[in-house]
């Protein structure tokens, strides 16, 4: 009988994954050894934000997404949001723009600069 190679993965596989109106970096799949964080930055097209999620887990500050430790195969999912007032959120989480429709039944996006409605 022949000798058996068996190759040993020396870490754990953190798979990034982007949608529409941005960008991840880095885009191919890292190697992160067991009980490490890996970072990735997250580049939304303008009027956009970042949102962040995956299996992973982490924490996202700026541009820059810093996963929790390692200790399993996971995912980094940055998926990219409408911002039209380019505040860096949402509009979708921070219920600004305000929608609002004229007359004619038309979709305005405006962003009403309120205590309550826009921080």
């Amino acid at each position: 009988m022949g000798a058996v190679l068996q190759i040993v993965r020396q870490g754990k596989a953190v798979t990034p994954s982007s949608g529409f109106h941005g960008g991840i970096l880095p885009s191919t799949t890292q190697i992160i050894k067991i009980g490490l964080t890996s970072q990735f930055t997250l580049t939304p097209a303008s009027g956009y934000a970042v949102s962040e999620g995956g299996t992973c887990g982490g924490i996202l500050d700026g541009n820059l997404y810093t996963t929790s430790i390692i200790a399993v195969d996971c995912t980094v999912e940055a998926t990219f949001l409408l911002d039209v007032d380019g505040d860096g959120i949402p509009d979708i989480a921070d219920n600004c723009p305000i929608v609002v429709y004229n007359q004619l039944n038309i979709l305005w996006l405006i962003c009403i600069r309120m205590a309550e409605s826009c921080k």
